[in-house]
């Protein structure tokens, strides 16, 4: 088991002055104070070929920066056929970049590529950018700071619906079917609109395009927000992903991912726990730390195991994972910045050929891993690590 390390916050950080007590910037912030000192660099495997990072010119780097090319604590990551989504937290800003560039053409929440303001209320403003998803409708944003989740149609930069808030200039938090206390994550299938509504300890869905939740996860009802441990509790969800079969939830300070059967508001599956009433720190194929974001497709599951420093995959509905990216092994948890290495988690994503994405946070970068199980067989007599075909780019 690793040495639990505590979640310190930092008073430079002022643009996230309203929410420090957050447990996902703690994570970050905490995984920030190392960078500047030396990193180990992790081999993944022999054979392992990088190219580039999105946000920074090379893998031995990871500074902060406002630009077109560069990022500051990068949170949330959403991939459609037209290019990458990046929550860029600490810039208070959500960046496109079109497919195969990594020079940004598209800024949601600053009026340039320069500012980092992090701005009042408004429907082209973010009082802190975390989550995002997208579908062919447009995309949504989690606004922790003004506690509320914005939609933006199409390519236009300026939102056109807020779930969370009556109006676009308001900002309290609040507990109820039309209310949200610092969301995270946000998902979206055919059916409608999923929010991880993190300080309420609960999972909101909304039907079509209402801004008025119908379904409740977590919480017996829509006015009550306890923190708790069962297969019907949460306490601080931050990622979510739906598939044909559910949604799954990194039911983050619990550190652990449950799985609801469609429509059920009742787990039937927990994964890093061995029941549905433990919340163990653990490495190894069947632990987790704080686990912040998923994807999936019909090979597995995928989980950014935050504090763990890695990703795991689970095949099909399997809880031992099978696979791992960020360390060499599952019993390593070791921050670096390397083509092989990861620093705090936040965000993964997948795209239709198969190729994994991942917000680096700590490493200011998002990388990506082409179809990393393509060539991979899992062990007959445990976990593996990624193959030597892997190759990391971006």
């Amino acid at each position: 088991m690793p040495t639990r390390r505590t979640r310190p916050l930092h008073s430079s950080f002022g643009a996230f002055r309203h929410w420090r007590s957050f447990i996902l910037l703690s994570l970050v912030l905490a995984a920030l104070f190392v960078l500047g000192t030396t990193q180990p660099t992790l081999a993944l495997t022999t054979g392992s070929v990088a190219t580039v990072a999105y946000g920074q010119t090379n893998f031995t780097s990871n500074t902060s920066g406002t630009s077109a090319t560069t990022l500051s604590l990068p949170f949330g990551i959403a991939v459609d056929a037209t290019g990458l989504y990046v929550a860029d937290g600490q810039n208070g800003r959500v960046l496109f970049y079109p497919t195969g560039s990594t020079t940004a053409t598209r800024v949601y929440g600053q009026p340039n590529f320069t500012s980092n303001a992090f701005n009042t209320p408004s429907a082209t403003s973010f009082g802190g950018p975390v989550g995002v998803a997208v579908d062919v409708t447009g995309l949504y944003v989690t606004d922790i700071g003004n506690s509320r989740v914005l939609f933006f149609p199409s390519t236009s930069t300026t939102a056109t619906r807020v779930y969370g808030q009556p109006d676009f200039v308001s900002q309290a938090a609040s507990t109820s079917a039309n209310g949200l206390n610092r969301p995270l994550g946000v998902a979206v299938d055919a059916g409608g609109v999923y929010v991880a509504d993190g300080t309420n300890n609960r999972v909101l869905f909304y039907p079509g395009t209402s801004t008025t939740a119908t379904r409740v996860y977590g919480q017996a009802d829509f006015t009550s927000n306890s923190a708790g441990l069962s297969a019907t509790a949460l306490d601080r969800p931050s990622g979510l992903v739906i598939d044909t079969s559910g949604l799954y939830v990194s039911d983050n300070h619990n550190n652990r991912v449950l799985f609801y059967p469609t429509a059920s508001t009742t787990a039937s599956r927990v994964y890093g726990q061995p029941d549905f009433t433990s919340k163990i720190v653990a490495v190894g194929a069947t632990g987790l730390y704080g686990p912040t974001a998923m994807a999936t497709d019909q090979r597995g599951l995928f989980v950014a195991d935050s504090f763990n420093n890695r990703i795991m995959f689970y095949p099909t509905t399997s809880t031992m994972a099978t696979q791992v990216y960020g360390q060499p092994n599952f019993t390593s948890n070791a921050q670096g910045v390397s083509a092989t290495a990861i620093c705090t988690a936040q965000g993964i994503a997948l795209d239709s050929g198969g190729a994994l994405y991942v917000s680096d946070a700590g490493n200011n970068r998002v990388l990506i891993v082409d179809d990393p199980l393509n060539s991979l067989q899992a062990s007959s007599d445990g976990p593996t690590q990624l193959g030597s075909s892997t190759t990391l780019h971006a």
